[in-house]
């Protein structure tokens, strides 16, 4: 079984891909301004620092500090065997041999195919930055 993500880069399911090295590279390369930015949030319905809605989904970015329960978007997401909880998987991406990246993915609860897939850094000053990664995927049979 092989997954498809509609987008023009080749994305690894596994990996995360184009977008995910480029958010990397955003955070790294422009943390004081978000780290300000951050401060002059004040309501949580602004808590989204942009947002950019691709063919391969649509991504946002979130402060874990203002909008605590990001996760509660309406969508309905596959539950663990309690009913109550969202099953997620859970993941560590690396960067060579270290630790870089909380990976978390969910699944839609009608449609099979629709994800949710949430990433932020263990960098202790980048912790509460959270990109969300909302796609659509098809799965290939070979």
């Amino acid at each position: 079984m092989h997954v498809q993500i509609f987008s023009r880069y080749s994305l690894k399911h596994n990996i995360g891909g184009y977008a995910l090295l480029k958010f990397v590279k955003y955070f790294r390369t422009t943390r004081s301004s978000i780290l300000r930015q951050n401060r002059q949030i004040n309501h949580p319905v602004c808590v989204s620092m942009f947002s950019y809605y691709f063919a391969c989904g649509s991504l946002f970015l979130f402060d874990r500090k203002v909008l605590r329960y990001f996760r509660k978007d309406g969508h309905n997401w596959r539950k663990k065997k309690d009913g109550k909880t969202v099953k997620e998987a859970h993941e560590r991406l690396k960067a060579g041999s270290v630790d870089v990246l909380h990976c978390y993915y969910a699944h839609g609860e009608e449609n099979e195919s629709f994800q949710r897939r949430s990433y932020w850094m263990l960098e202790e000053d980048l912790m509460h930055i959270v990109l969300v990664h909302y796609l659509e995927v098809k799965v290939v049979t070979s």
